[in-house]
């Protein structure tokens, strides 16, 4: 019998693996992990690809998958989806980057702030609390992610272009890098 970890992220994944009776462990490295940004069917063979690095997927008793996306409907029909046809019988949890994130940094109480691609802030109090902001994407949310910074740049720059507000040294900027890309693509 063994336990498996998964941090599954967006440019790659880690995994862990341990063996109740030898205490043995082993660890190895992915590509990513993230449904949408890789698509289902390249989100499937790595699955595939952690099961056979595995072995019997029958003898894991409990798996944690963590990382971004993985709680949302899709991403965790698709998992259980293929554990069934890999024969896992175990106790599955799925969880977000923040809560792995939290847990990895600190064992106790406490608060994470995720500003990457995405944004999020997530904390656990004293008395077992949660609270999470932000998280729910880039299309709606991610405020001060790598994202939304970059969306905001291009939408000052072409409501200048527009002449909507005046020339500003942000619109100018992206001007000047987007001419260099042009003209070395």
């Amino acid at each position: 019998m063994f336990l498996l970890g998964i941090d599954g992220g967006g440019t790659s994944s880690r995994l862990e693996l341990r063996y109740l009776e030898s205490g043995q462990n082993f660890r190895k490295e992915f590509g990513s992990f993230n449904l949408t940004g890789i698509g289902g069917t390249a989100f499937v063979d790595r699955l595939h690809e952690i099961f056979q690095f595995c072995g019997d997927m029958a003898a894991c008793a409990s798996m944690c998958i963590g990382g971004a996306g993985v709680t949302k409907t899709e991403t965790g029909v698709l998992v259980q989806s293929e554990l069934k046809k890999a024969d896992f019988h175990g106790v599955l949890k799925l969880c977000g980057d923040h809560e792995i994130a939290l847990r990895g940094a600190m064992q106790g109480p406490g608060c994470i702030l995720i500003a990457g691609t995405g944004s999020i802030a997530y904390g656990i109090n004293e008395k077992g609390q949660e609270l999470r902001i932000g998280g729910y994407g880039h299309l709606i949310d991610d405020l001060g992610s790598g994202y939304a910074i970059g969306r905001d740049a291009l939408a000052l720059t072409v409501q200048t272009l527009d002449d909507c507000i005046p020339m500003n040294p942000l619109a100018d900027a992206v001007m000047l890098a987007e001419e260099r890309n042009f003209q070395n693509p």
